[in-house]
């Protein structure tokens, strides 16, 4: 899990500093307070992962703080799943819950079985 999101920050990192050049050679003095951007990632990365490009993914940020928007179909992914996860449930990966959305062909994945307690 931890190679995905790092190779993710890569593809990322790269798609920040694309707009950030292409901005700041418009002479634009003003903050910019929101901005979307799709990131591209290329097939090999796709199949390194067991995704497929159903799955897009799209940085945001306002005000100063970024994040990662995943999408499935051009939909935000919204799993179904707890949000107060019981005492001893295993916690879902974001590889995982984006596997799932392509295994189930929905932006909104139900990842409870995921999430069983580790012991059963």
């Amino acid at each position: 899990m931890n190679d995905f999101i790092k190779d993710l920050d890569i593809f990322a990192t790269n798609t920040w500093k694309c707009f950030f050049e292409a901005v700041k050679d418009t002479g634009i003095k003003s903050d910019i307070f929101s901005v979307e951007l799709f990131v591209s990632v290329d097939e090999e990365f796709l199949n390194k992962y067991d995704l497929n490009n159903k799955i897009t993914f799209m940085l945001h940020s306002k005000n100063g703080k970024g994040k990662t928007i995943y999408l499935y179909n051009g939909m935000k992914i919204e799993p179904n799943c707890y949000y107060v996860r019981p005492k001893g449930y295993q916690i879902v990966s974001t590889l995982e819950m984006l596997q799932e959305a392509i295994k189930q062909n929905t932006y909104k994945p139900d990842i409870t079985h995921l999430e069983m307690p580790e012991h059963v």
